[in-house]
C-alpha cells in the first residue's frame, strides 16, 4: 500500500495536457523561419530586431508607470497618438513623429513629460 500519495484529479490531468501543449508549441516555434519570398530575407535584419527591442523597452517602461500608447487612425487619414492611463484617459497627446521617436528609444520618456 502506498501512503501519502494524493489521488489524481481531473485538474492534474488538465495541467499535464496544458504542459504538453506548451512544450509542443515551443518545439514547433523553435524551428520557425519565414520562407524567402522574392528576395526577402528569412529573418529580420539586425537593425529591425534592435528597433523592436527598443520599442519593447519603452513599452515596458510605460507599463511600469501605468501608461499605454494608443494609435487611432482618423477618418480623414491622420493618426492620433495618445498616452493613456490604465482607465483609458488621455494623459498626453503626441504628434506621430514624436511618438515614433519615443518608441524608437531615441528620447527618454522624461522628455515626454511623463
Amino acid at each position: 500500500m502506498l501512503d501519502r500519495i494524493p489521488p489524481a484529479s481531473s485538474g492534474d490531468i488538465a495541467t499535464y495536457g496544458a504542459a504538453r501543449q506548451v512544450r509542443e508549441t515551443e518545439r514547433v516555434a523553435s524551428g520557425f523561419r519565414l520562407a524567402s519570398l522574392h528576395g526577402l530575407p528569412a529573418t529580420p535584419p539586425a537593425e529591425v530586431l534592435h528597433a523592436l527591442d527598443g520599442a519593447a523597452r519603452v513599452d515596458e517602461e510605460l507599463r511600469s508607470r501605468g501608461l499605454n500608447v494608443s494609435f487611432d487612425v482618423q477618418p480623414q487619414g491622420g493618426v492620433r497618438v495618445r498616452l493613456v492611463d490604465g482607465g483609458g484617459s488621455t494623459v498626453r497627446e503626441l504628434g506621430p513623429s514624436e511618438a515614433l521617436d519615443a518608441l524608437g528609444d531615441t528620447h527618454s520618456l522624461d522628455a515626454l513629460g511623463v
